[in-house]
């Protein structure tokens, strides 16, 4: 079975945004958290990981930060 390593920064980034989304709608930041967690294990149990690992294909899967190219500031209209 496929295991996955939560990095602190993934975990912190995660708790940031759910902080983020709860200041205003802490149903719909529950709701998020949830969702991530409900598709990461659903990548998890996916069959494709067992297919690779028979053919002997290992790798590491890293999800990265994506950094919005933009900022609205508390002064935005």
């Amino acid at each position: 079975m496929v295991r996955i390593n939560w990095t602190s920064q993934a975990l912190d980034d995660l708790e940031a945004i759910w902080e983020f989304i709860a200041r205003d709608a802490p149903r719909y930041a529950q709701l998020f958290a949830n969702r991530i967690f409900e598709v990461v294990e659903q990548l998890r149990r996916s069959r494709i990981w067992t297919i690779l690992n028979q053919h002997g294909v290992s790798f590491q899967v890293r999800i990265i930060n994506l950094t919005p190219w933009f900022h609205i500031s508390d002064n935005a209209l």
